[in-house]
């Protein structure tokens, strides 16, 4: 409803977007920079950061953005489960032949790998979102997985973006010698107030949107402070302001109309 009121096209915030179109922060053009590299290194990459700070449209974006003639591009969002359905999610995913016991889904999994690298030049790239929840086994049979050859170079990129409390889970003595593996490591940071401004900005364009000035300087501080500069958050207390100021007849968005809407959010 707020949509025409403004003169919107598209609804902002949204969480699907290509990867020209993702904010351009500092913090994610890094981000980038290291998705690039261990692309062409290969090998185990961690990404952390807060709930809502942008990992997985980072890896969304990152999948999308990957050449289907040089990778193959696996996305595994489901990380609560045992080792035997971790083995058979990962070799289904990597379309492996049918196996049963771990053993033989081991070998058929790294089988696999081996063979799309050498047969069909194609480069697996193999993302575990939401890795915090990943069990302590799984994390000792990925490392396991990641074994190919003795100082040779990895035929596959893995990338485990979970929490912050991830990296410090990954260094108990117990995992240390995976988290030792881990080529690249990135942590995602929320935004400044300065970013937070430009995001919201950012999002109302790609919106359609041809007038960029609803919010007024208080309201754009009062969002940051209200969201800690998390971009789920700011694109939540955002929207539902919109709706508000919508529904009062309003075209500018005042830090009063943030914080009625922040209960709704918070």
């Amino acid at each position: 409803m707020f949509r025409p009121f403004f003169g919107f096209t598209d609804a902002p915030f949204s969480p699907a977007l290509s990867r020209d179109k993702l904010f351009p922060s500092e913090s994610v053009l890094e981000l980038f920079k290291r998705f690039d590299y261990v692309t062409q290194t290969r090998g185990f990459m961690l990404l952390t950061g807060d709930p809502g700070t942008g990992k997985s449209s980072a890896l969304r974006c990152l999948i999308s953005s990957l050449n289907k003639q040089s990778f193959l591009p696996v996305y595994l969002p489901l990380s609560t489960v045992g080792t035997a359905d971790f083995y058979r999610q990962l070799n289904n995913a990597l379309a492996g032949p049918s196996a049963f016991f771990k053993a033989d889904l081991f070998k058929a999994i790294q089988n696999q790998i081996m063979a799309l690298v050498s047969s069909r030049n194609l480069i697996p790239v193999i993302c575990f979102d939401e890795a915090h929840l990943l069990k302590d086994q799984n994390f000792r049979e990925l490392q396991l997985i990641g074994n190919f050859h003795v100082d040779s170079v990895s035929p596959a990129v893995f990338i485990l973006s979970g929490h912050s409390f991830l990296q410090d889970r990954l260094r108990a003595p117990h995992l240390i010698s995976f988290f030792q593996r881990i080529n690249l490591k990135f942590h995602l940071i929320p935004f400044s107030l300065e970013d937070t401004k430009l995001y919201i900005l950012h999002h109302f364009k790609i919106a359609g949107l041809q007038a960029q000035d609803i919010l007024n300087p208080a309201a754009y501080e009062a969002v940051f402070n209200l969201s800690k500069g998390i971009p789920r958050v700011i694109g939540a207390l955002v929207t539902k302001a919109l709706i508000y100021a919508a529904l009062q007849k309003k075209r500018n968005i005042t830090e009063e109309d943030v914080l009625s809407v922040s209960q709704e959010v918070l």
